[in-house]
């Protein structure tokens, strides 16, 4: 499932929220598979230790931590997962 609308470019919360929720969208995943997903997935792991780029400059990493995003997701959860209207 892709986060971005296109390369380097962030889905909005809104439509970000939605697509987590499309069971069509997200590999057929209720939240908590999501969650589960997004601790223990090699490549979500990953992306927090991406290495360094046949560029030889270190690859970008998500904008917060692979912790900060559980606890986030935990959270959003925990609310009832609900999306921003806009």
């Amino acid at each position: 499932m892709a986060w971005e609308s296109a390369p380097g470019v962030p889905l909005a919360g809104p439509q970000l929220c939605a697509n987590l929720l499309n069971k069509q969208l997200n590999g057929n995943r209720t939240p908590q598979d999501l969650l589960h997903h997004l601790a223990t997935e090699p490549l979500v792991k990953w992306s927090y230790n991406p290495g360094i780029g046949q560029n030889g400059k270190p690859r970008t990493t998500p904008p917060i931590s692979q912790a900060a995003l559980l606890q986030a997701f935990e959270q959003w959860m925990a609310d009832g997962t609900p999306c921003p209207s806009n």
